[in-house]
C-alpha cells in the first residue's frame, strides 16, 4: 500500500496541479480529505459514545468535557470510557471534573480563576499536578499567556467601543467558538486594562526566566502567581 499525505496549509486544492493529482489517485485508489473535526461534530462525538455505554449527557455537558480535555480524538474517547465508567446513568460538570485529565489549556484557566479568588493553595496544587504529568515548563506558562491574552483583548476590545464578534471576526482561529471568550469576558470583568497590561509583563520576564535561568521552575511559577494576584490588586 502506498499513501500520500499533503497536508493542505498553504497549498490550494483548486489548482489546475492540484487537480490533476487528485484525478489520478482517484483512478488508481482513493482520495479521503481528513478535516479536524468542529466544535459542533465533537460535541455530537461525545453524545454518541457515552449512548453506546449507556450514559446520558447534554449538549453543554458534552461541550465541557471537550473543553476541559481537548480534541484529540484517542485521548477524548479514553476519557469517555473514563467518565462513562465513573457514572451510572447522567454524566454531569463534576464527574468530568472528578476523574478526567484536563488539558494545559484548561488547567491554565482553572489556575488563573484560582488567583481571582486568591486561592493560591488551589493554584500551587494545579501547577504540581502539571509538573508530574510530565508536561514541559514552558508549555504550562503558554496557556497561561494565552489565557491573559484573550483577556486583554476582550478587555480592550470592550473598552473602545467594539463588540466580541469583531474580535472573533479578527482573530478566526483563535476562537472558532464563543467559549473562550465568553470566559474571557467573564475574567476580564475582574481585572482593569492597566492591571492586565501589567500581567503580561509579568509574564513576559517569567518566560524570559524559564528560559534563560537555572531556577526551579515550580518556584519560578509561584512566584510568578503571587506577583499576578498583587498587579490584579494594585490596579
Amino acid at each position: 500500500m502506498l499513501i500520500f499525505w499533503q497536508d493542505t496549509k498553504g497549498f490550494s486544492l483548486k489548482t489546475k496541479l492540484a487537480k490533476e493529482m487528485m484525478a489520478l489517485f482517484e483512478k488508481n485508489g482513493a482520495v479521503c480529505d481528513l478535516n479536524k473535526r468542529d466544535q459542533r461534530e465533537l460535541v455530537q462525538f461525545v453524545i454518541s459514545e457515552c449512548k453506546k455505554h449507556e450514559r446520558n449527557i447534554d449538549q453543554s455537558t458534552a461541550l465541557y468535557l471537550v473543553n476541559s480535555v481537548g480534541d484529540d480524538i484517542a485521548n477524548l474517547q479514553n476519557e469517555i470510557l473514563k467518565v462513562c465508567a465513573y457514572t451510572k446513568t447522567e454524566i454531569l460538570e463534576r464527574d468530568i471534573d472528578a476523574v478526567c485529565i484536563k488539558s494545559v489549556e484548561a488547567t491554565a484557566f482553572q489556575m488563573v480563576d484560582s488567583l481571582l479568588v486568591n486561592n493560591f493553595d488551589a493554584a500551587f496544587r494545579d501547577i504540581k499536578v502539571l509538573f508530574e504529568q510530565k508536561n514541559e515548563a514552558p508549555m504550562i506558562l503558554g496557556a497561561i499567556i494565552s489565557t491573559f491574552v484573550d483577556m486583554y483583548r476582550v478587555k480592550l476590545c470592550l473598552e473602545t467601543g467594539h463588540s466580541l464578534s469583531e474580535l472573533k471576526s479578527a482573530y478566526p482561529g483563535a476562537y472558532k467558538s464563543d467559549f473562550k471568550l465568553k470566559n474571557a469576558s467573564n475574567r476580564a470583568r475582574k481585572y482593569s486594562l492597566k492591571s492586565l497590561e501589567r500581567s503580561l509583563e509579568i509574564l513576559s520576564k517569567a518566560d524570559f526566566k524559564l528560559k534563560t535561568s537555572f531556577d526551579d521552575n515550580r518556584i519560578v511559577f509561584e512566584k510568578l502567581f503571587i506577583e499576578l494576584a498583587k498587579a490584579r490588586k494594585s490596579s
